[in-house]
């Protein structure tokens, strides 16, 4: 059990104003028009993994995961719960707050495919973990923002029968990307209820690197189009991003020289981190927020997610430098609880509709 520490901090973040667009009832809220504002945040000690990291709506159920060990942290209920033999590459919470979708490899499976993969559902309420055979060897995408039991694996899943329903993505077009909104990592085509294309980062493999793009690639991924020129906003390195309706949240380092490095990789290096939102309707880009301004030091932002109501953003924080390895006890001594760094920052957005002017 892991003591779960809430402090307040209060931020002025800059709004971003949303254009309209038609709203599917399953994007129930916030509505498209509305403007968001980080009023206030928290922080408990909990580890950031190296895999999955997802949050659930109202922050109330975490998800962290490293390659061995999986956690779920029920805010709600003020306990944690270990998924055993989780892997937690990409993990999901559904839209109506009631499972986490994650995967893990599964070589029994009755299939006829070279690698299939096994879906692990954790059910909210009653903290049942299944495991269950997917019909196919891709990873997984999202749940569906329309149809909260069914998954998106590159294919359709049904998760009451774990069937595939076959569709045909078709071709998108940037000319029509009013009509997509975003959700996870993956662009939806609002007419048709189905998924049309992916988000994926293109970076030039060089230590100091001259392009950074978000594309939007068709499915299965082939065709990619420019989505944001991030370096046309901010000279940094992009190291998450998340997708909520119009909106592209990214992440990106500022490194400690001013040059545009890679630093990903060498957190020493990182002298602060911003949050950015793109609508990627209209282009406009506005920079959110700074984790310098929570006075924090030797730590920086591993990973970011964004729960599916689009309410809150979870920071994913990691300690820069260890230190000496501590002094092993003598033997029989008992073991103290083991300690983290801030761990995870959330940051609670709160959305309304703006005064016209007259």
């Amino acid at each position: 059990m892991h003591n779960i520490k809430s402090v307040t901090i209060y931020l002025c973040i800059i709004a971003v104003i949303f254009l309209s667009v038609l709203i599917h009832p399953a994007f129930a809220q916030p509505s498209s028009n509305e403007i968001p504002y980080v009023v206030t945040g928290e922080s408990f000690n909990a580890p950031v993994g190296d895999t999955g990291f997802a949050i659930s709506n109202d922050a109330d159920n975490l998800f962290t995961c490293s390659f061995s060990n999986c956690l779920i942290f029920r805010r709600d209920l003020n306990d944690v719960i270990e998924l055993s033999g989780a892997m937690g590459h990409e993990s999901y919470w559904s839209i109506d707050n009631s499972r986490l979708a994650t995967m893990d490899k599964d070589y029994n499976c009755p299939s006829n495919i070279d690698q299939p993969f096994n879906v692990i559902l954790f059910e909210t309420q009653t903290g049942i973990m299944s495991r269950h055979c997917s019909p196919t060897s891709a990873i997984l995408e999202d749940w569906s923002p329309f149809h909260p039991h069914e998954l998106f694996v590159n294919q359709i899943l049904d998760t009451n029968t774990f069937q595939a329903v076959s569709f045909s993505a078709e071709a998108f077009s940037l000319s029509d990307i009013n009509q997509y909104w975003g959700y996870g990592d993956v662009f939806w085509d609002l007419e048709t209820a189905l998924p049309i294309g992916g988000i994926f980062l293109k970076l030039d493999d060089n230590y100091k690197f001259t392009s950074s793009e978000l594309q939007i690639c068709a499915l299965p991924v082939q065709k990619c189009s420019l989505v944001l020129d991030t370096l046309s906003v901010a000279s940094v390195d992009v190291f998450d991003y998340k997708l909520y309706k119009n909106w592209i949240l990214w992440g990106g380092h500022f490194s400690t020289s001013g040059d545009l490095i890679r630093v990903d990789n060498r957190p020493s290096e990182i002298a602060d981190t911003a949050l950015y939102l793109t609508d990627f309707h209209s282009g406009i880009t506005h920079e959110i927020f700074r984790f310098s301004s929570l006075g924090q030091s030797n730590t920086y932002v591993k990973k970011i997610a964004w729960s599916p109501d689009g309410k809150t953003i979870a920071l994913g924080i990691e300690i820069i430098d260890y230190g000496p390895l501590p002094t092993l006890p003598p033997a029989g001594t008992p073991v103290p609880t083991p300690s983290y760094p801030p761990g995870i920052v959330l940051l609670h957005l709160v959305w309304f509709s703006p005064t016209p002017v007259n």
